[in-house]
């Protein structure tokens, strides 16, 4: 497994179901911290595919006190999420290769924390450390780490996009925060 740092990149296989999968970890200071995982297509020069359409995210709520999502697909079936509780502090997107586009599209990854312990507009300031796994075939495995020190103030995080690069599929990792929260992003990328 290779570790990659902001700015950097490298080649990933699908497995053998034309699958990569990212996965993070967040580890938050405190119960109470709600993180979304989030994808958004986009074309190469960094806009919305398709506007609000173009945006994938759990749709993170709480029920009977504690934070959940539902499993769901993106409209173009390209992308998938995985049920999840607070408990596990994982969150998991699937990519099918084959119905992605090969040329002029990437989906770009967000993390965005919006509440903890009942508090709106909160900032990773009250996140410990977040770990992203990209997992495709057996010898595409990367990792990227960060405890998130220099982004205390972002409510936001770009965290790594997916792109072609002549007819290869790659990883890069971007990290950058944003302190507008997730309109900031949206905005920047003509989804709202």
């Amino acid at each position: 497994m290779q570790a990659l740092v902001a700015g950097g990149n490298k080649v990933v296989h699908p497995d053998q179901s034309n699958t990569i999968t990212i996965k993070t970890s967040v580890v938050t200071k405190s119960k109470g911290a709600i993180v979304d995982l989030m994808a958004l297509s986009l074309n190469d020069d960094e806009k919305a595919l398709n506007g609000a359409q173009s945006l994938f995210y759990y749709g993170t709520g709480l029920f009977q006190g504690k934070e959940y999502g539902q499993k769901c697909d993106s409209m173009d079936g390209c992308m998938s999420m995985s049920d999840f509780t607070a408990d596990s502090g994982v969150r998991e997107i699937k990519v099918n290769t084959k119905k992605i586009p090969t040329s002029n599209f990437k989906i770009l990854f967000l993390l965005t924390i919006f509440e903890v312990k009942g508090e709106k507009n909160k900032t990773f300031s009250d996140v410990k450390s977040i770990k992203v796994n990209i997992v495709g075939d057996e010898n595409s495995n990367v990792v990227f780490e960060d405890n998130i020190i220099e982004y205390k103030n972002a409510n936001s995080l770009q965290l790594i996009e997916l792109y072609w690069y002549n007819n290869t599929l790659k990883v890069r990792v971007l990290n950058q925060g944003y302190s507008e929260n997730i309109n900031g992003v949206l905005k920047s990328h003509n989804v709202i």
